[in-house]
């Protein structure tokens, strides 16, 4: 687990640059297309999964970003399957997350590894606030860890080493772009191993947590209406 990762965003239509492209904190705009394009280059079966529609404002930018993934898969609306409701508030209700523990069975006896990331944290309560878009230090909290099977640890044991050793960094959304990269053992000049959390070389990101960070980000405030 990586307790101490900061999101690029406070919404999914920020967060989504910063975790499939190379922008980063400090460097908003990408120098290079989605880590997909790469995976794609190299034979990978890439497929994208969603629970959303992708045509949104709240989630465009993640589709634009994943719709080069050779297979794109919806997941079925509530209101068509019956008991998925029930299904996500058992999920909610259970000890273990089953969905996570669902996904590790998947993939236990193969050479796997399972990168999860939140695009963002939420607020409860603090200063009044619930949920994301706020400029809210719990807001920049996502949940990051990463699971790995035996096998893979087997084949890769200087990447788990690293991943052990910088799992309490200060890391970012900054990282995602190279670490897949590399657990994936694609080599490519673009992947810079101070962003690789799988290589003893990895920096910590600075976390700034400050409105302006964001500024150019949000939502323009409405024009002053002229005097009648």
């Amino acid at each position: 687990s990586f307790p101490h990762a900061t999101s690029f965003g406070i919404v999914t239509r920020i967060s989504a640059i910063g975790m499939f492209t190379d922008a980063e904190l400090s460097r908003r705009r990408p120098a290079h297309s989605s880590f997909i394009d790469l995976f794609n280059k190299h034979g990978f079966r890439t497929v994208r999964i969603m629970d959303l529609c992708g045509d949104s404002i709240h989630d465009y930018s993640l589709g634009i970003l994943t719709r080069n993934c050779r297979e794109r898969k919806q997941t079925p609306p509530m209101h068509e399957t019956p008991g998925m409701m029930q299904e996500r508030t058992s999920l909610v209700m259970e000890d273990l997350d089953a969905s996570v523990h669902r996904m590790i069975a998947l993939l236990k006896d193969r050479p796997a590894i399972y990168f999860y990331c939140s695009d963002h944290g939420v607020a409860l309560g603090e200063e009044g606030k619930m949920f994301q878009g706020h400029v809210l230090p719990p807001v920049y909290r996502p949940a990051m860890f990463v699971w790995y099977s035996d096998a893979f640890a087997s084949r890769y044991p200087d990447m788990v080493r690293a991943l052990k050793a910088n799992r309490l960094k200060a890391v970012s959304h900054d990282h995602i772009f190279h670490t897949l990269l590399s657990l994936a053992s694609i080599r490519s000049e673009v992947v810079r191993n101070g962003l690789n959390l799988a290589s003893p070389d990895a920096r910590e990101t600075p976390a700034p947590l400050q409105p302006e960070v964001l500024a150019e980000w949000l939502a323009a405030p409405a024009p002053p209406q002229p005097l009648p």
